[in-house]
């Protein structure tokens, strides 16, 4: 039985996210923590069909909390696994059965959840999360980084990492847009264990990009995915400045840098040239307002 646990780092990504009624709720949105730290030490773990159990841990920093939760989100949706109001108390939340999964809660800032006869279909993101006693209707959680968790799939699809490629911006987008996108596509790997980053002239960016939400996985059941750099058309018209998308792929055992080809900018001039505008209307009646100066910029 074969299970890689990657990254053992001590991640505190806690959000808060307003829940109703702890059943089927969003995504938690990081960053916006009050002082609760939610630690999931593995944020990554790649797992063998038919291995007996795994289990995740969790642990927060707040006795005050008695509330904890687990949570799995797939593509579609994030719904309330388990539940622990107090120690050694648990639930498994229907439809997930108790067969499968076991919640523990042995302490009140610590709780593990067991996952037994491991398959592809439990591949997912599993937060765990904390809040204080209920007192009105909506109540804050906050949650911890997540584990990501895949079960590799047997057979032909093997780890595999991306081939990755930068796509220049289209003609029309150089003639007509104040800004124009580059594309960054990175194909073929398995499993979605990755990451996209930008970089400009050696440098990384830090806005101007966003990444599909998700991978895309194909009929081979490799993954694909895209994103997209947004860069002013006088930085695309400045041979000087260069372009590269960079990925970090989670082999298995570590995270891998793999870059795509370097893009340059291109040549062009940016002139600003001006014309005299003349008003017909005061032409014809014989005017003297001097004519309109209007100024505008082209690239060439």
């Amino acid at each position: 039985m074969l299970t890689l646990k990657l990254l053992h780092l001590h991640i505190q990504s806690p959000a808060v996210l307003l829940i109703s009624q702890l059943f089927r709720v969003l995504p938690p949105l990081a960053g916006l923590s009050k002082g609760v730290n939610i630690i999931q030490r593995i944020p990554v773990l790649f797992a063998q069909p038919g291995v007996r159990t795994e289990t995740l841990h969790c642990e927060h920093d707040d006795n005050t909390y008695y509330t904890m939760l687990w949570y799995r989100q797939t593509a579609g949706a994030m719904d309330l696994l388990a539940y622990s109001g107090s120690e050694n108390s648990a639930t498994i939340e229907p439809p997930f059965k108790d067969s499968k999964y076991t919640m523990n809660r042995p302490e009140t800032l610590k709780s593990s959840l067991e996952i037994k006869n491991l398959q592809p279909n439990d591949s997912a993101v599993y937060f765990c999360a904390a809040r204080a006693p209920v007192r009105c209707a909506n109540y804050e959680a906050y949650f911890g980084g997540g584990t990501k968790l895949t079960v590799l799939v047997l057979g032909d699809y093997s780890i595999s990492p991306p081939t990755v490629k930068v796509l220049p911006p289209s003609s029309k987008q150089t003639c007509t847009e104040k800004r124009v996108t580059l594309v960054c596509v990175a194909t073929d790997f398995y499993p979605d264990h990755i990451s996209v980053f930008w970089e400009r002239n050696g440098e990384a960016l830090t806005k101007h990009f966003r990444t599909d939400d998700t991978a895309l996985k194909g009929s081979d059941h490799k993954y694909s995915i895209t994103s997209r750099l947004r860069v002013t058309i006088r930085e695309w018209y400045n041979p000087e400045n260069k372009f590269r998308c960079k990925t970090k792929f989670y082999d298995g055992t570590e995270g891998v840098e793999i870059s795509s080809n370097t893009i340059s900018g291109t040549e062009g001039k940016f002139r600003k040239a001006s014309i005299r505008v003349q008003n017909r209307a005061n032409q014809s009646l014989g005017s003297k307002i001097s004519p309109t100066l209007v100024s505008f910029s082209v690239y060439m």
